[in-house]
C-alpha cells in the first residue's frame, strides 16, 4: 500500500494514464502548431518522422483543446464588454 488504500501497482497505473493524457495533448497540439513547417525537430521528437501518426484519439484531443481555447476567448470577450463597454477598439474584438 502506498497511501490512502492504493497499491503501488494502482499508483503506477494512475501515473501512466496521466502521462498518456499529457503526451496525447502535446501530440495533438504539435499537429496544430506544426503543419509541415517544423522540420527542425521540436517538442518531443528529434525528427519530424519520429512523430506518431495522426489517430482519431489525437484528433479528438486537438478538437477538445481548440474548444477550450474558444471558450476561454469567448469568456474574455464577455468580461471585456462588461468591464469596458465603451473602450476604444471594442468593435474589433466582437466575434
Amino acid at each position: 500500500m502506498v497511501g490512502g488504500g492504493v497499491t503501488k501497482g494502482e499508483r503506477i497505473s494512475s501515473l501512466q494514464r496521466s502521462l498518456h493524457e499529457k503526451n496525447l495533448a502535446l501530440d495533438a497540439l504539435y499537429y496544430v502548431w506544426c503543419d509541415g513547417g517544423c522540420q527542425t525537430g521540436i517538442l518531443r521528437w528529434q525528427e519530424e518522422h519520429d512523430a506518431p501518426p495522426v489517430t482519431e484519439e489525437i484528433v479528438q484531443e486537438a478538437e477538445r483543446q481548440v474548444a477550450r481555447l474558444r471558450k476561454w476567448f469567448n469568456s474574455g470577450q464577455t468580461r471585456r464588454r462588461r468591464d469596458f463597454p465603451s473602450a476604444p477598439g471594442r468593435e474589433k474584438l466582437a466575434g
